[in-house]
């Protein structure tokens, strides 16, 4: 029944949040007492506020996320927690913040080696970095972005990263950096 829960509310995550809400809490309902599954419901529930446009919601579903999985080892769920907490606070523009839950989710995806989600992380630190006008630390992490995404011959990874590269060396008037 968890599989079914869990690819319904997956299925109806961005175009109908409110009923991938109902999924996921029933998810919940029924995971007994493991609490790798209740947090990973209470991450999908997060993400589905984020859909119906309520970040207060969806933090606060991400942090019920972290509570749940004090103690626990999942690098990979709380690897996407941080992320994700920290996405939201970029959009609140409370970048300072935001670079802190990033830098924790770099962690956890280091540890789990998983170098996709690294270079979206690394990313988003950059993007962050850029809103505080660091633009040192951000133009370091879209750099590491940039090779993780050549190793992985990630074309639209390594497109992505070359255009905040570029937007960040017009910002900084260095056009010659960014060819």
């Amino acid at each position: 029944i968890l599989t079914t829960l869990d690819a319904l509310g997956m299925q109806s995550q961005r175009k109908d949040p409110k009923n991938a809400i109902k999924y996921f809490e029933e998810y919940y309902n029924t995971s007994g007492d493991d609490v790798a599954k209740q947090a990973y419901a209470y991450s999908q529930i997060g993400a589905a506020w984020y859909y119906a446009e309520d970040l207060k919601q969806s933090t606060e579903y991400y942090f019920k996320a972290l509570d749940l999985l004090s103690g626990v080892e999942d690098h990979s769920l709380l690897a996407r927690i941080y992320n994700n907490i920290g996405w939201n606070l970029q959009l609140e523009e409370d970048f300072n913040i935001a670079i802190d839950y990033f830098k924790k989710s770099e962690e956890h995806a280091t540890l789990i080696k998983n170098k996709p989600f690294l270079a979206g992380i690394l990313n988003n630190l950059g993007v962050a970095y850029k809103n505080t006008d660091d633009y040192a630390s951000a133009l370091t992490m879209y750099e590491k972005a940039y090779r993780i995404n050549q190793e992985l011959e990630s074309l639209s990874g390594q497109i992505s990263n070359l255009i905040n590269i570029s937007i960040l060396s017009f910002k900084l008037k260095q056009y010659n950096k960014s060819a």
